[in-house]
């Protein structure tokens, strides 16, 4: 409980300083839409996380799938 409850309250001060400074990034100086990227490149960005986010997670699927159960149920310390 005390582990959920101060990942609450970090939460909360993000947000709340997310929320502080929104719409700006740099604070009183450069906003959000000021500091995007264009839309060609941000384009790229997204089909290229398309494309390798299932890779990596299908990769890690294997090689938890390989590697089960190799670890004694006692641990390695006995």
């Amino acid at each position: 409980m005390p582990f959920l409850l101060g990942l609450f309250l970090f939460l909360v001060g993000i947000s709340g300083v997310a929320l502080i400074v929104f719409p700006n990034v740099v604070p009183f100086s450069l906003s959000l839409w000021d500091a995007a990227s264009s839309s060609t490149s941000q384009r790229f960005v997204l089909i290229g996380a398309a494309i390798v986010t299932p890779v990596v997670l299908a990769y890690s699927a294997f090689a938890y799938w390989i590697l089960r159960g190799k670890t004694p149920e006692k641990g390695w310390g006995e």
